[in-house]
């Protein structure tokens, strides 16, 4: 069986693929199969190498059927540091015309891996982001303490999260100490949600992507990733399905 865990950027710019993508790689070192779906509906293959342009566009006449066979779906993945990524699509055209049940189609169709991480992006006007924020599972909410990012994050809590029924855990990227800045606290009753970790601010995140890599190599950062997955997946209310007392090393 395979486990879920989705993100949705409660804005534009909050790292929501960066989270994802280290996510994967903290799981793929401790020798799990981990599949990354890209399903922002947003063009774009920002830390990973993708040389034959594959895309979940290849799959969009499956997905449509709703049957799509196993080996159709390993065809369309890239392999990048021990994870497998369905990369995202190819046009800012498409990606709102996705059935909603794209994303059950392709978990279905993916059993053999152990985690499945959804890359859910902010655009939640667009059915493949959709048809992703919906699927059962683990769920986190990524967030900065930018305003603008928690005034977008009110929006959309009544006027889109709220209607779907989905609920989860934040996530506090980029995050800083300052008393100019909400903390944890203040955040989490703002939207009467928990918090699952903090990721701390890293000035790097420019030049990572210039070089298709993801901050994972950063010490300070990779901790923090570590710390709100072993926290999570030990705090599960799913708890029997993972792997129990689940270590995850600093290197």
């Amino acid at each position: 069986m395979s486990h879920v865990i989705s993100v949705i950027g409660g804005d534009s710019q909050v790292g929501t693929t960066m989270t994802v993508q280290s996510m994967g790689e903290a799981l793929a070192k401790e020798g799990e199969s981990v599949l990354v779906i890209m399903a922002s509906g947003k063009p774009g293959d920002p830390y990973f190498q993708n040389p034959r342009d594959l895309s979940i566009d290849g799959l969009r006449a499956s997905l449509s059927s709703g049957v799509i066979s196993p080996q159709e779906l390993a065809q369309s993945l890239v392999e990048n540091k021990g994870i497998r990524i369905l990369p995202g699509v190819r046009s800012i055209f498409v990606g709102e015309y996705y059935p909603y049940h794209a994303i059950q189609t392709i978990i279905q169709a993916a059993g053999e891996f152990h985690y499945i991480l959804l890359d859910c992006g902010s655009d939640c006007d667009r059915g493949l982001a959709i048809s992703a924020m919906i699927q059962p599972g683990m769920r986190f909410f990524l967030l900065t303490q930018q305003e603008k990012t928690l005034a977008r994050m009110r929006y959309l809590s009544r006027s889109v999260f709220q209607e779907l029924a989905i609920d989860g855990k934040l996530i506090l990227n980029k995050y800083q100490i300052s008393p100019a800045l909400p903390g944890v606290h203040e955040i989490e009753q703002m939207f009467s949600m928990k918090c699952a970790g903090t990721i701390p601010y890293i000035e790097y995140g420019w030049q990572a992507e210039m070089r298709k890599e993801t901050l994972y190599s950063i010490r300070r950062y990779r901790r923090s990733i570590q710390d709100v997955l072993r926290r999570e997946l030990g705090e599960s209310k799913q708890r029997k399905p993972w792997k129990n007392g689940i270590i995850l090393k600093s290197i």
